[in-house]
């Protein structure tokens, strides 16, 4: 991955360059534990197209969110809703 001085970057650029960076080496944003943080930063990221987050070649970004997405609870989280529908 390019880095580029901040200054030229967007703001938004700049908030995944620095998610990019304190990913990685850890498996969660804090350490190795999954914590609420990981839950409310990683629920906005659905939207990530639409708020125009330029998360492409983010790639801890990428394996973090990956990760999360492997969990039943978090991939499916109203499970019951589906089977009342």
């Amino acid at each position: 991955m390019k880095l580029y001085y901040a200054e030229t970057l967007n703001p938004r650029k700049v908030c995944a360059l620095a998610g990019y960076l304190h990913l990685r080496g850890r498996k969660y944003l804090v350490d190795d534990l999954l914590t609420v943080a990981d839950f409310a930063v990683a629920a906005a990221l659905p939207y990530a197209d639409k708020a125009r987050l330029p998360l492409d070649g983010f790639v801890e970004i990428e394996r973090w969110y990956a990760q999360l997405n492997e969990l039943p609870a978090w991939r499916d989280p109203f499970p019951a809703a589906k089977r009342t529908a």
